[in-house]
């Protein structure tokens, strides 16, 4: 019973695709016509800056994939619940399929970003610190998938109305620990954006450590093992949800 999920995902990877290779023939247009030069003071470019702009990119994806257990709610829920697989099976196969799909677009994504950074004379930073951030990056859009998965995968039609306002409300979460606030208003969003995928997102580049929003290491464990909780909560939450409406 995979099938109906690879085949969304395969639609959906079709249509990044299309994207992409549209913002990619514009990026080439321009090169055609522009006589590009290396920044300025700056004699390689952070690998791990073409990452956080493929996982962006791959967080918008995810945040449209991260609605298949809820289109199951849609009117057919009880072709559902026939389908000879247990539920758990279920909700591990639909983030497995779709998970594998983020990351099949995300390394393209990074692949064309170098292709088309190349054409502009860009030198990149290929260091092991830099494909450790670049690996780690891939947690940002996991992470928010997942979160998003448990938060709509009962919902039905309302699945994409709540994943559309995930980002703005996970965006303003993130921006209040950069500004002055009173401490116990800090002390209380920095807990709650253990949970926020955005503070995952490197906005830090330099030739060493790769910061994030909440200021740590995007290559560290602390970082890395917050990634993997807000996915192990989201896929808990998705089949909690499921349980709940068999029942």
């Amino acid at each position: 019973m995979w099938y109906i999920e690879y085949l969304r995902a395969r639609r959906a990877l079709t249509v990044y695709g299309l994207i992409v290779a549209a913002m990619v023939a514009l990026a080439l247009i321009v090169r055609v016509n522009v006589n590009p030069h290396p920044i300025p003071g700056l004699h390689q470019t952070p690998l791990i800056l073409l990452a956080v702009i493929a996982g962006f990119a791959i967080a918008i994806l995810g945040t449209v994939l991260a609605t298949s257990l809820s289109s199951h709610v849609n009117g057919h829920l009880e072709i559902a619940w026939t389908k000879p697989i247990p539920r758990d099976r279920l909700v591990a196969q639909t983030f497995a399929i779709d998970i594998g799909a983020l990351a099949i677009a995300y390394l393209a994504t990074i692949v064309v970003l170098i292709a088309v950074s190349a054409s502009y004379n860009q030198h990149l930073d290929y260091s092991l610190v830099q494909l450790g951030h670049t690996a780690a990056e891939f947690l940002f859009p996991v992470a928010l998938y997942a979160l998003v998965q448990g938060s709509t995968s009962s919902v039905g039609r309302r699945a994409g109305s709540i994943a559309g306002l995930t980002w703005p409300v996970l965006l303003f979460m993130a921006s209040i620990v950069q500004f002055p606030v009173p401490e116990f208003v800090h002390r209380i969003a920095l807990v709650v954006n253990y949970f926020n995928p955005i503070t995952l997102l490197s906005i830090h580049f330099g030739p060493g450590e790769t910061g994030n929003t909440l200021g740590g290491s995007a290559f560290a464990t602390g970082p890395i093992l917050q990634g993997l909780v807000i996915v192990a909560i989201g896929f808990t939450l998705a089949l909690v949800q499921w349980r709940r409406l068999e029942a």
